[in-house]
């Protein structure tokens, strides 16, 4: 075995970018937390965190999508995946379902870590528990709403690609 392929295929260097993007989504709220626990205030609301890391998310999306589709597109291996008693929509929707549940994590990840934060830092009340609550189901709310249109923007575009360089571009 190729000790510079892993089990699954990829390189190391292709799983770099990913996990770059969901340090890069940490360290924001890791800053956040650091200030609210000096001021005792809640500096961000959870609803606006993707928004301001829509570039991240952008990069995140452009390296994920092609990755997903494209090797099976490339490398012929779809009449594989239809040997086998499986419709076409079922490995749409898969793909579909996989794209979105990542960028939900990389989205609601850093927001659970942030809601936790603010908890410790500066709820001292019952009513502070629950307008913090509150405010981090809206948060998810908003996290699964940027899931699903950036994942089905993403795979979309990706599975008019065979190559992963046109598809990422």
């Amino acid at each position: 075995m190729n000790s510079a392929r892993p089990s699954n295929g990829r390189p190391a260097k292709s799983k770099v970018l990913p996990w770059l993007v969901v340090a890069i989504m940490f360290i924001p709220v890791i800053v956040l937390i650091a200030v609210m626990s000096r001021t005792g205030l809640q500096v961000e609301r959870y609803d606006f965190y993707p928004f301001q890391l829509q570039a991240v998310l952008a990069v995140f999306l452009a390296a994920q999508a092609p990755e997903l589709l494209s090797r099976d597109q490339r490398y012929h291996v779809l009449p594989l995946y239809f040997s086998r008693p499986i419709s076409r929509s079922d490995y749409a929707v898969a793909k579909l379902a996989a794209m979105i549940t990542a960028m939900f994590a990389v989205i609601a990840g850093p927001l659970l870590v942030y809601y936790l934060g603010s908890i410790a830092t500066i709820s001292h009340s019952a009513g502070d528990f629950r307008h913090q609550s509150a405010q981090f189901g809206a948060g998810l709310v908003n996290a699964a709403f940027h899931a699903i249109v950036l994942g089905s923007l993403g795979v979309a575009i990706a599975a008019f690609s065979s190559r992963r360089a046109f598809a990422t571009a």
